[in-house]
């Protein structure tokens, strides 16, 4: 049975091939590579949701082996259910790097059907393939059972909304950077004190001056 490891590193292989397919698309500006570089990430996204999936599996089994080995019975029913769904795939710092990647990877996807911005994919990947790779290389992989701490449900909600926060944040960072290098309006010296109150104060002066009685 292939391990959640496993499809993690597959999905490596695919973001990695779809950064080369953007980069690619980067020099050439071909709309099929791009086309492509875009199935290979959400083929590479649903392998990593497959592994997540197959790493919740594992947690669970741990968590049930060693509820069990606790109170020397077998569980059943609702409390094994309980007990099995209770460790999510995102419970420590590999774990939590590898969410990170699927977080950003999710945040680029969405952007890319809908804003299509260039160097995104560039940018997003890189990401995602650096938090995968520091996952794997500086952290334990090994599935533990819970400290009492972390088994409570609000783990699901925390950990969801504050990865999916910090992907958001993290690519709306990237996209305004893309913005700021695309656009053709430099940001001078006199925009930026119009801007401030000292700039606003100045303006305000000049036109009470301009439009006084002679």
């Amino acid at each position: 049975m292939i391990s959640s490891t496993d499809f993690y590193n597959i999905c490596f292989v695919g973001y990695f091939a779809g950064l080369l397919l953007y980069i690619t698309h980067a020099i050439t500006k071909k709309a099929k590579i791009r086309k492509a570089a875009t199935l290979t990430v959400a083929a590479a996204f649903l392998t990593q949701v497959a592994g997540m999936v197959t790493r919740w599996h594992e947690a669970g089994v741990v968590e049930l082996a060693a509820a069990e080995r606790a109170t020397g019975q077998v569980l059943e029913g609702a409390h094994r259910f309980v007990v099995y769904t209770q460790h999510p795939p995102w419970s420590n710092l590999y774990e939590i790097l590898v969410y990170m990647a699927w977080g950003i990877v999710f945040v680029f996807l969405v952007s890319e059907v809908k804003f299509r911005i260039r160097f995104a994919g560039v940018l997003a990947l890189g990401l995602a393939l650096t938090s995968l790779g520091l996952a794997s290389l500086t952290t334990d992989a090994t599935i533990k059972p819970l400290v009492p701490a972390l088994q409570s449900w609000w783990i699901m909600i925390h950990v969801i909304s504050s990865a999916i926060g910090y992907a958001s944040g993290t690519m709306g960072a990237v996209f305004s950077l893309l913005f700021l290098l695309k656009a053709r309006e430099r940001i001078t010296l006199s925009s930026v004190a119009q801007s401030t109150s000292v700039g606003r104060s100045k303006c305000a002066s000049a036109t009470a001056a301009s439009s006084s009685p002679l």
